[in-house]
C-alpha cells in the first residue's frame, strides 16, 4: 500500500471518487492475486490457459469491477471479518470457473452446494430424480445467502478443491479451524435444508 493509502478503505473512497492514482494503486495492488486466482482455478481443473485467455480474464476482472461507476466494487462490505483481499480471490475465482465453463472447458466444476446435500444413490425414478433436484436447488439458494467470509471459505474448500493446507495458509488460520469450519457449515447448512 502506498504511503498516500494507508488502508484498503483510503483506497476505496479515492477510487470511487475517480481519482485514476487511487484505481493505478488498487490494480498495482491486487494484479498478482488477480493472476494467481486465475492460474489456481485452471490449474486445479487440469487445464492448460492459452496467454491471451489469462490476460483476457485479468482485464475481465478488474473491468466488472470499476464499470458503472464501481458497482460491484462498491458492493464490497468487508462483513464477518471478509477482508477485501479475500472477497477479490472469490470474484476472480468465480470468473474464472465461469469462463472455462462458458466455453466448455471446465471438465467437472464441483458445486458448492453439493457438500450441504448427503451422499445418495442415483435416483431409481423420476419422481425421486425430481426430489433430488429441488433439493439441489435449494441448496444453492441456501448457499448464496451464506456470509461473504463462508463463501470464501466454500470457494476455497469445494469449487478450488484447494488442499486443508493451502487453505489455512491462504486463510491465516490453522489446519484445525479449516476442518471445523467445514464441518459447522456443513451442519448448518443440512440444518437449513430440513427446516425449508
Amino acid at each position: 500500500m502506498s504511503k498516500r493509502f494507508q488502508t484498503d478503505k483510503e483506497l476505496l473512497k479515492a477510487c470511487f471518487n475517480s481519482d485514476r492514482a487511487a484505481m493505478e494503486e488498487f490494480i498495482r495492488k491486487f494484479s498478482k492475486l488477480v493472476y494467481y486466482s486465475i492460474h489456481q482455478a485452471f490449474k486445479i481443473k487440469s487445464i492448460s490457459p492459452q496467454p491471451e485467455e489469462i490476460e483476457d480474464l485479468f482485464g475481465d476482472i478488474f473491468l466488472s469491477l470499476f464499470e458503472s461507476d464501481f458497482t460491484r466494487l462498491r458492493s464490497f462490505k468487508g462483513r464477518n471479518g471478509c477482508s477485501l483481499a479475500s472477497w477479490i480471490r472469490l470474484i476472480s475465482s468465480r470468473r474464472s470457473i465461469d469462463y472455462m465453463r462458458e466455453r466448455g472447458r471446465n471438465h467437472s466444476v464441483r458445486q458448492m452446494e453439493d457438500f450441504a446435500i448427503e451422499e445418495h444413490t442415483s435416483a431409481d425414478n423420476p419422481e425421486d430424480e425430481l426430489f433430488e433436484k429441488e433439493r439441489a436447488s435449494l441448496a444453492s439458494e441456501i448457499v448464496s445467502t451464506l456470509p461473504p467470509d463462508d463463501l470464501v471459505f466454500l470457494s476455497l474448500y469445494y469449487e478450488q478443491e484447494l488442499d486443508p493446507e493451502k487453505i489455512a495458509d491462504i486463510l491465516h488460520v490453522s489446519v484445525g479451524t479449516v476442518y471445523s469450519k467445514k464441518h459447522r457449515l456443513q451442519d448448518k447448512l443440512r440444518r437449513m435444508l430440513k427446516k425449508d
